[in-house]
């Protein structure tokens, strides 16, 4: 029996080992379309005569099809319209605006054919300057040009995006993105060397964003292949289901496991209403922008602050000032306070999202404000709760400075619930350091971080799954 246990507890952790190697991989296959190809970025803009000549180059015969250049420029712009006037970021792009459509500067690709003049404005644009997102079609005042606006893009931030003819006048694009077709041979020289014959000349910098992603994808294979090659083998029935005795001098986590579940259900049950709403409040209700723009600053100070801070804060107002002593419960409530702002800024931009026309139509058949949120804004932005949720259980997973001064580092088992939060307790990775570090048990260590490893492959499995379920939900 302990010999099918152990090929049995073998086979499951190598079949997540397998699975955590597959994810890894389609993660950085990801990664790398996102990076989109080589960069090229110039010192100095580039004169609308070597723009126009490049294009040229990468659409007749001498280059074979083989790179496709975009080239594109950020700055700070004037946007008016309808008697408005607003500071907007604007993204000017000469070229194939398709091929910048992972550009995070972007946030979608500009509609029309590529090579002709015309606008694109996120939804944030269009309902500040027109109150409406319907506004294909109407005209748009860029820093003094006139353009036609052919569509609208999801964007929480006031932002327009430009797409020039070939002869652009403008002489503003110092970078340049070169997408590789499926002729172009692989490496910056090559691209180098499509730079030298078009007329682009030397660029300060060239940016590999396949190479780059490769090699984040090197460094996390390596980190996961060590990590479950020290600690699968210590893993065992006994130290997982026992806890710790110091008069048989054997080691077991199951109260460590027990408290991080505890710890990861306590700190949800608070910090998702409050950060839900809080933003809901700042997205539906808040009229004065000066508060809400107080409000999200202070949000976003909190999560620069150290966490080390934040267990120093803890142990002073929760365990002294509320008596609460060292305990579970203690934890929870600064790991709360930690994981608000992440779970309030998730649920903002998502919020953003959700059309304008959904709440007009709801009001246009006699709902109510709180039911317009509760039945048509709060079920279009459930994926951004989610996304928040399980970024604050992976920060929860591998805090340790914190909770080593407000849930202590105890490893017992108690019989009832209220008994677990109300007592000091450790969890798996607070246990990870004080075995590694207090007690030189480095085989324990490395098999409980083996565990986290399969925690965190859990939490990414299950953000998949649940984001799948809710896009064929809302495709029904």
């Amino acid at each position: 029996m302990r010999r099918v246990r152990y090929y049995l507890g073998g086979a499951l952790f190598w079949g997540a080992f397998l699975a955590v190697c597959v994810l890894l991989f389609w993660n950085a296959q990801r990664l790398a379309r996102a990076a989109g190809g080589i960069s090229l970025r110039y010192g100095e803009a580039l004169e609308p005569r070597v723009v126009a000549s490049a294009l040229e180059y990468a659409r007749d015969g001498r280059n074979n099809a083989a790179w496709s250049p975009t080239f594109w420029a950020v700055r700070q712009g004037a946007a008016s319209a309808n008697g408005r006037e607003e500071t907007v970021r604007m993204l000017r792009v000469c070229g194939d605006a398709e091929l910048l459509a992972t550009e995070p500067l972007l946030y979608g690709a500009l509609p029309g054919p590529a090579g002709q003049g015309g606008c694109a404005v996120s939804s944030a644009l269009a309902w500040q300057l027109w109150g409406a997102l319907d506004v294909t079609g109407l005209e748009l005042e860029l820093d003094g040009e006139r353009y036609t606006v052919r569509g609208v893009f999801e964007s929480g931030e006031a932002r327009a995006v430009t797409q020039e003819a070939a002869d652009s006048r403008t002489a503003e694009y110092a970078n340049v993105e070169l997408t590789a077709m499926e002729t172009a041979p692989e490496g910056t020289e090559a691209a180098l060397a499509f730079a030298g014959a078009s007329g682009l000349g030397t660029p300060a910098h060239v940016v590999d964003g396949p190479a780059l992603a490769g090699l984040a994808c090197a460094l996390a294979l390596f980190l996961i292949l060590y990590v479950l090659i020290k600690g699968v083998p210590h893993l065992s029935w006994e130290l997982v289901s026992t806890k710790p005795s110091y008069l048989s001098d054997t080691i077991g986590i199951l109260p460590d496991i027990i408290s991080t579940l505890c710890m990861v259900l306590t700190t949800l049950l608070f910090v998702l209403p409050l950060g839900v709403c809080a933003a809901v409040y700042l997205t539906e209700y808040a009229a004065n922008k000066r508060v809400v723009a107080v409000i999200e600053y202070a949000a976003e100070t909190l999560s620069g602050i150290p966490s080390i801070i934040y267990g120093l804060v803890g142990q002073m107002f929760f365990c002294q000032f509320l008596g609460m002593k060292k305990s579970l419960i203690a934890g929870a409530m600064t790991l709360v306070i930690m994981n608000l702002p992440t779970i309030m800024r998730t649920t903002q931009e998502s919020l953003k999202t959700v059309p304008q026309s959904y709440r007009e139509g709801a009001f246009g058949l006699g709902a109510g404000k709180w039911r317009v949120i509760r039945t048509v804004v709060l079920p279009g932005c459930v994926d951004g709760v989610i996304t928040g949720c399980i970024l604050a259980v992976g920060r929860i997973l591998g805090e340790t400075a914190a909770l080593l001064y407000t849930a202590g580092f105890a490893h017992t088992l108690y019989s009832t619930l209220g008994e677990t939060l109300q007592s000091s307790g450790a969890t798996l990775s607070v246990a990870l350091y004080v075995y590694a570090k207090e007690q030189g048990e480095f085989d324990v260590a490395f098999a409980i971080a083996a565990i986290l490893m399969v925690l965190a492959l859990i939490i990414d499995i299950a953000a998949a799954l649940v984001g799948k379920y809710f896009q064929r939900r809302r495709s029904i």
